[in-house]
């Protein structure tokens, strides 16, 4: 466990302040949501994130929508690449969004791009492609986005549906 030194009082209200520079360097946004458990004489803070717990679905639909549309797809949560394309696994899945792309997403509107052009979705990868980017939202808060480039073309009303319906899809069954 890594220590940082920092020491905080609790108020009267039982509230403790995450400093600014760990809430910064692990994401953390105002009001979102935090996991709290008890490990030995320990409390754990741990990021909710609501994506977490649908990614076997979410690459369930990724591989499903490859093998019969041969589209490639990512999906994210608000901070990492959680499901994608099998062409796509070694470059992007599990690694963190670009803040780049979590800028988009955090406006939260469908993204069209039909001119080729660079998308850093990671922090170590750019794409020359068209692209789709269609938010996932639930509960009113953005949970998570599709993303569809088109590699060898332009993107379709077909990508439109597929990227609106796995959103919508995703976000019904979020827990």
């Amino acid at each position: 466990m890594k220590t940082t030194g920092i020491s905080r009082r609790i108020d009267n209200l039982g509230r403790i302040v995450i400093p600014k520079e760990i809430r910064k360097s692990l994401k953390i946004r105002d009001g979102e949501m935090m996991e709290i458990s008890i490990q030995d004489e320990q409390i754990i803070l741990t990021k909710s994130t609501t994506m977490r717990g649908i990614k076997d679905i979410a690459k369930l639909c990724v591989d499903a929508i490859n093998d019969t549309l041969d589209i490639s797809m990512i999906i994210t949560d608000r901070d990492r690449i959680i499901a994608t394309s099998p062409s796509l696994r070694k470059k992007y899945l599990d690694t963190d969004l670009s803040v780049e792309m979590s800028e988009m997403l955090l406006k939260r509107d469908v993204i069209i791009e039909n001119e080729s052009k660079s998308l850093k979705i990671n922090n170590y990868e750019e794409e020359r492609a068209s692209y789709l980017v269609q938010p996932i939202i639930a509960d009113g808060d953005i949970v998570g986005s599709i993303i569809i480039l088109g590699l060898d073309n332009k993107i379709s009303d077909i990508d439109e549906k597929v990227a609106s319906f796995i959103s919508k899809f995703l976000m019904r069954n979020i827990l």
